[in-house]
């Protein structure tokens, strides 16, 4: 797959920057297991990026579109029943990303080598969710959980800073009271960790949401 992204802004000479492009190829199998009970699919894929916007080594408080990336990787994902009734979603991702070419940060002018990985990207993410039916009352109840872990990444670009790898826990359940209403609750971060989505710069870090739970009522008519 080919691909571009125009630019907005123009350089140092009003020029319109050339739009960033992109090659991509993937190559992957979907598969069944248990009498096709649980499916799957799982891929390697491999990505370029060029005209990456970067900082303009001759004029200060300008950018060029001579920037490269590449990323490649592996995923995996599975959905389906488990014996026992529990019906269940895994989802798996493995990403190296990193700069191809030598550049200077856009916003704050350090050096960018070939080889430092891209800012915000994971090499490892994983997410797992399992629930279950049952009966109470004569009415059906779900119940269920959730996992999701994403790995350390870099935090702030021509730099070794990092935010930490983490893991959140989810509790979930769902209840027909009748025919037409329905009482669902969630609960996310059960454990209350501390842990950090994205950032720009060590001083622009954006928190995790702490333990949280809601509580909703559907009517049908």
């Amino acid at each position: 797959g080919q691909g571009f992204r125009p630019h907005s802004g123009a350089d140092f000479a009003g020029r319109p920057f050339a739009p960033e492009e992109s090659e991509s190829s993937e190559i992957g199998v979907k598969f069944s297991l248990l009498d096709g009970a649980l499916t799957g699919t799982a891929a390697v894929f491999a990505m370029v990026r060029t005209n990456v916007l970067t900082a303009d080594p001759v004029n200060s408080g300008f950018s060029i579109a001579i920037g490269e990336a590449e990323s490649r990787g592996f995923e995996f994902d599975l959905a389906g029943e488990l014996p026992g009734d529990i019906d269940v979603w895994l989802s798996y991702a493995y990403v190296d990303a990193q700069v191809s070419t030598n550049a200077l940060d856009v916003n704050f002018s350090g050096l960018i080598r070939a080889g430092d990985p891209l800012i915000n990207v994971p090499e490892h993410s994983l997410s797992l969710m399992a629930s279950r039916d049952f009966e109470f009352a004569g009415r059906e109840l779900e119940l269920g959980a959730g996992l999701h872990h994403v790995g350390a990444r870099l935090g702030e670009t021509a730099t070794t800073f990092e935010l930490p790898s983490y893991t959140t826990l989810r509790l979930f359940g769902d209840y027909e009271v009748t025919d037409a209403v329905a009482l669902a609750f969630e609960i996310n971060n059960v454990t209350d960790e501390e842990y950090y989505t994205n950032s720009f710069h060590r001083l622009w870090v954006a928190p995790g949401a702490p333990r949280n739970a809601n509580v909703t009522l559907r009517y049908a008519f």
